[in-house]
């Protein structure tokens, strides 16, 4: 069987196109149901409101409040997130309203929410059932006296090991 060099051209540009086509179909239909479309809640609203996003971490740096993972204690059941505020002066923050919205960064679907009391002198506690080793993503809002502060960051989290087993 003999196929001229232009036949052969024309099928090997097709197979390729085909190949391509096929190569982006699968990944279209494989990742179409992947909760990781989720990893951005409302990010239409967002980007919408960008320019208030960032009025507000000008806010953040004027206040110049800070907010710190100070651990997830992990000797109960649920485990505990507790986080520092601190004032501009380095005084704790106390009577906050603190909400919090967290993730993890691999498992988008694992999505914890809620208001974190003050437990002691500015430091803020909340419950976590369960959390999965890795990196969370996690975002407070607070607001005290009459003013609003945001905070984004990643915490690793790595669960305790067990002891030996006797």
């Amino acid at each position: 069987m003999n196929i001229s060099p232009r036949t052969r051209w024309i099928g090997m540009i097709v197979g390729l196109l085909s190949l391509s086509v096929g190569v982006n179909l699968y990944v279209l239909f494989k990742f179409a149901g992947s909760p990781s479309e989720t990893l951005e809640e409302n990010w239409e609203q967002r980007s919408e409101n960008w320019n208030a996003i960032q009025l507000q971490n000008t806010i953040n740096r004027q206040l110049g409040w800070k907010a710190s993972i100070q651990g997830w204690d992990t000797s109960q059941e649920p485990a505990r997130v507790r986080l520092q505020l601190q004032d501009a002066e380095d005084k704790p923050l106390l009577d906050a309203d603190v909400s919090y919205y967290m993730f993890h960064r691999a498992h988008p679907d694992v999505v914890y929410r809620g208001k974190a009391p003050m437990s002691t002198m500015g430091t803020y506690d909340w419950d976590i059932p369960s959390p999965k080793e890795g990196y969370w993503e996690i975002r407070i809002e607070l607001t005290h006296a009459g003013q609003a502060f945001t905070q984004t960051w990643q915490e690793y989290f790595q669960p305790p090991t067990a002891g030996p087993t006797q």
